[in-house]
């Protein structure tokens, strides 16, 4: 009845429209006529069937608030799930460190340095993750840009305070003296507690919260996720090193290294699923980038979930008793005779042993300084080349994410190249200069004057060389580490990570200012200096090594 009803009354205001003179009322009154007509048929089709059919206008007038709220409980009910397989997964870890595995002392050993590894690439995962998911996520919320900028670096501050606090407040010989014990359970602590806030940031983007309340809760959450991501990495680091034997420091430095360039990229390609699973190009200002800003995190969780399950599971409570150091040198038992190779290997407790206090020192420098350098540059590279891509090149951020994540394949290969090679000091030392140098030869690709694909080139030149080239400074550092107050590994650590963090504070504004200000090429002109600056720093500690007595 209803329906007949307002048939009635949409051809009585047709008739009406007809009797004043409307020219465009006999095409109103067609159209009327007709859907008067599929009415009525769809209406006597649902009664012969025996059933009733809802209003047609109501149904669609609500049509899009039905899809809207069946896409939130639809959300809610994947965090939900996802929240119940963490909780069971954490639940099962909690068993498990009460029935830890015997293990031997190899496994253990390399689980120690696996942790390590997998902090690093974590660290720089996370920081990542959110790079092309930022954007829409920001304005949907109403902020702007820079605001999206700002939620990137979130993590970077955290870690940033979490290390400045460490260097400051504890003494410079507390972790390197620190057991395995103690150490191990640091880091379960702070990689439970850094997964605990990237869930909390899981939870604010499905929960009912204003716009504000929300983007402060993703601030905040990010933040601790930060802080606590950095003090892992410590923790971790010094684990490692007090299972790892001096003759097998630099392949771990090298591989570290790797680890970060490939956390880097892999966050950008993480990202960039985000978007590609919720159909969103990355300039979108609809709801669906709540859940693109969820599914990195919730992906990211899983993964600390790994990297917790080796540290419950595998890394031995108690402390692995090391192999000897011996001399890399001495390594090469296929270049001594038999009766040298029946002789036992004579134990060193340092390769760098010889360098006096002054060389130690500038060589504490100028690993720290080089460290600043390549992460600035590596951050500015990421960050001007995403801006030209899209600006110059009209390329969508989804795009550029996918181009970031192939450059991960050429850092993991220079790595494994280096790990590969023969752990000798000299040898390590003239591999890094030549890396170092490859970084500063590509430098000026980064300009305008060549074709459109060498931009891409340089860049994965200058990541994957001069990042292999900061593992093996990292390595030669942390061999000539001493146990007084100013040379020790944890003053290095302390101050590597701190140098760290202020440069990926930094570079992503400093980069973001010189493109507009001096274009392409005057950017490009100033990572040429700085990296030009990196490698006389480079040069600086190879010819500490290379003189010092054998």
């Amino acid at each position: 009845m209803a329906m007949q009803l307002r048939t009635v009354l949409a051809l009585s205001a047709s008739l009406v429209h007809l009797g004043l003179g409307d020219d465009t009322c006999l095409l109103q009154l067609t159209v009327n006529l007709s859907g008067a007509a599929k009415v009525n048929t769809s209406t006597a089709f649902v009664q012969h069937a025996g059933a009733s059919l809802p209003d047609g206008p109501d149904a669609l007038d609500l049509q899009s608030g039905d899809l809207r709220s069946s896409w939130r409980d639809a959300f809610r009910a994947e965090v939900c799930i996802f929240l119940s397989v963490v909780g069971s997964i954490c639940a099962a870890f909690c068993i498990g460190e009460m029935f830890q595995f015997t293990l031997s002392t190899r496994i253990g050993r390399r689980a120690g340095q696996a942790v390590y590894v997998l902090s690093a690439l974590m660290v720089t995962v996370g920081q990542g993750m959110l790079l092309t998911v930022s954007l829409p996520l920001a304005e949907y919320l109403g902020y702007s840009a820079a605001a999206s900028g700002f939620l990137c670096s979130t993590t970077s501050l955290g870690a940033l305070a979490a290390q400045a606090g460490m260097a400051y407040l504890v003494p410079a010989t507390v972790l390197t003296n620190s057991s395995q014990g103690f150490l191990r359970r640091c880091a379960i602590a702070s990689t439970f507690l850094q997964g605990v806030f990237h869930t909390l940031f899981v939870i604010a983007l499905c929960v009912p919260l204003s716009d504000t309340a929300r983007w402060y809760c993703l601030i905040l959450s990010r933040s601790f996720a930060g802080c606590f991501a950095g003090l892992g990495i410590l923790f971790g680091g010094f684990l490692a090193f007090a299972m790892t034997p001096g003759h097998e420091m630099l392949n771990l430095q090298t591989a570290v290294q790797g680890a970060y360039g490939v956390g880097q990229c892999l966050g950008n390609l993480v990202s960039s699923l985000a978007l590609v699973l919720v159909h969103l190009t990355g300039s979108e200002k609809t709801e669906e980038a709540l859940e693109a800003g969820a599914a990195p995190v919730m992906l990211f969780v899983l993964m600390l979930l790994f990297l917790l399950a080796i540290l419950v599971l595998l890394v031995p409570r108690e402390s692995v008793e090391s192999a000897p150091v011996y001399d890399a040198v001495e390594l090469q038992v296929h270049d001594r005779t038999e009766e040298e190779k029946e002789a036992p290997l004579s134990p060193k407790n340092d390769v760098l042993a010889s360098l006096v206090g002054s060389d130690r020192a500038a060589l504490f420098r100028a690993g720290i300084v080089y460290n600043f350098e390549r992460t600035f540059s590596v951050a500015s590279i990421e960050v001007a080349t995403t801006m030209i891509s899209q600006v110059e090149f009209g390329f969508t951020p989804l795009i550029t994410g996918w181009i970031f994540g192939a450059i991960a394949a050429g850092s993991f290969l220079a790595n494994i190249i280096v790990v590969c090679t023969s752990p000798d000091v000299d040898f390590r030392a003239m591999l890094m200069l030549g890396f170092a140098f490859v970084g500063v030869a590509t430098a000026p690709f980064l300009m305008n004057f060549w074709p459109w694909w060498s931009l891409y080139v340089a860049d994965t030149l200058m990541m994957t060389m001069t990042m292999a080239a900061n593992g093996i400074s990292d390595g030669l550092c942390i061999l000539s580490a001493t146990g007084e107050e100013g040379y020790s590994r944890q003053a290095f650590i302390n101050q590597k990570m701190l140098s760290m963090a202020v440069a990926k504070v930094i570079a992503a504004p400093i980069a973001r200012g010189l493109l507009p200000w001096l274009g392409r090429n005057g950017y490009a002109s100033v990572q040429l200096l700085v990296t030009l600056a990196g490698f006389f720093g480079i040069h600086k500690m190879y010819r500490i090594i290379s003189s010092r007595k054998r």
